[in-house]
């Protein structure tokens, strides 16, 4: 539950600013060079651009940090939440924001059109449920979530072989046309796992990120509480029966319970699906 919005939203501002030039051409990373100025290509590994675009949202993250008077903290383990947070020197267990780097590469349909894309926003079964599994110090400790998203497209004809400096101006990326946008986690949850038998949650769909910077998610509306809520209560992957597999059913569900809160959800849910 966020105790802190103020704060969490002059963050996500302040991101937003900072990171809107990382979409200009000429600040777009290239490749590894070594002393001599040799420029080693990258490569189209998602992997490896993923974690380049953590290096750079990094920088912006700590100019931020500065500015608010605020203490940046990273991860050390690959596969904890989140990759970075915000917290005060003076109470750094409390009211913690974490943020989180997301990237995907656009694919296209056989008329050039963009393809509805999603990002993953971690598990449901861990820390949702266990406060302290999978995450730096206690789920309890955060009281807000941002995601950092990137969107770009692969370059089919970058540049492969390893090149001078004094020919950068000829060297060609393996990615361009970035999009980034900075939004807050719940804001742009979907009611659906990721793909395949993962226990992830999946962001919403769409082929534009302005719908990820509008965060016009379910939850944007039902709010933070009954996204936590949602997502604790999700039947696992192999779990049967179902209690509930998206929204509408969860909100029987409630029903059943608490016919108020049951009917208090549906309202919101349709002025969400009238939007």
């Amino acid at each position: 539950m966020n105790r802190n919005a103020d704060l969490v939203t002059n963050v996500k501002k302040s991101l937003r600013i900072k990171l809107s030039p990382l979409t200009n051409d000429s600040t777009q990373l290239i490749g590894f060079t070594n002393r001599r100025g040799d420029i080693f290509p990258f490569g189209t590994d998602s992997k490896i651009i993923g974690r380049l675009f953590e290096i750079l949202s990094k920088a912006m993250i700590e100019e931020v940090a500065d500015e608010m008077n605020l203490k940046v903290h990273e991860s050390e383990q690959q596969n904890s939440y989140p990759d970075f947070w915000l917290s005060d020197e003076k109470n750094p267990d409390r009211d913690r924001i974490a943020i989180d780097i997301k990237s995907t590469y656009r694919k296209f349909t056989k008329n050039s059109e963009v393809k509805k894309f999603n990002f993953t926003l971690g598990s449901y079964a861990s820390f949702l449920r266990n406060g302290t599994k999978n995450i730096n110090g206690n789920y309890s400790m955060y009281s807000g979530h941002l995601i950092i998203g990137f969107l770009y497209t692969r370059n089919l004809v970058a540049t492969n072989k390893v090149t001078s400096f004094n020919n950068v101006s000829n060297f060609i990326a393996p990615f361009n046309d970035i999009e980034v946008f900075v939004s807050e986690k719940h804001m742009i949850a979907s009611d659906k796992p990721g793909s395949g038998n993962t226990e992830n949650i999946a962001t919403i769909k769409s082929n534009k990120i302005s719908d990820f910077e509008n965060e016009i998610g379910p939850f944007s509306i039902m709010g933070e509480e009954v996204f936590e809520d949602y997502w604790i209560n999700h039947p696992r992957h192999l779990q049967q029966p179902k209690n509930y597999t998206n929204l509408p059913d969860y909100i029987s569900w409630k029903k059943r319970s608490d016919s108020t809160l049951g009917l208090h959800l549906e309202n919101l849910y349709n002025k969400w699906n009238l939007r």
